[in-house]
């Protein structure tokens, strides 16, 4: 009578198989962790980054700016709006409103932070690099400026950039 059965060779061999298969699911299961974890972060960036420069859209747009201001600190612009247009529809007439004192807009890049008139903007998830800035220039009466936000996650940097431009105009008279 032969005893049908496993030997020890063959068992061991398939603990080893077994082992092998095991590692590399281990391995397979944690690359795909990471990956997720990379997009998760990616997609957490783009929604704060795109959150963060529709807001800083929104409040240059309520501004409607006519001209600007140079801040005593780097990375910083005031936008100023000295006065405006505003229609009297009773009258028909269109109406010239000068602010005294003019209505601002600063927005800064300090310390990790961005601050839009002086109020700390909360990012989750994130710290604002150093290396984030304010830039702008002036060509003639037109003033170009360039708010990069940098992003620091745990995986990678995330830059969003905020351009825009504005015809620099005096009070009319």
């Amino acid at each position: 009578m032969h005893k049908r059965g496993m030997t020890m060779v063959e068992l061991l061999g398939a603990i080893v198989l077994f082992g092998i298969i095991i590692s590399l699911s281990a391995i397979m299961i944690s690359v795909i962790t990471n990956a997720n974890a990379k997009i998760v972060e990616q997609s957490r960036a783009n929604t704060e980054g795109t959150l963060l420069t529709a807001l800083i859209d929104r409040k240059i747009r309520e501004l409607g700016p006519t001209n600007y201001t140079t801040c005593v600190e780097s990375n910083c612009i005031i936008l100023v709006k000295a006065f405006e247009y505003v229609p009297d529809l009773d009258l028909g007439t269109i109406d010239l409103v000068v602010y005294d004192p003019v209505q601002t807009l600063k927005i800064e890049v300090s310390s990790e932070q961005l601050l839009i008139d002086d109020e700390v903007q909360s990012i989750a998830h994130f710290t604002v690099d150093p290396t984030s800035s304010v830039i702008y220039n002036i060509n003639g009466s037109i003033l170009t400026y360039d708010i990069t936000i940098i992003f620091v996650g745990e995986y990678d940097h995330y830059t969003f950039h905020y351009n825009k431009t504005l015809e620099l105009l005096d009070i009319p008279t």
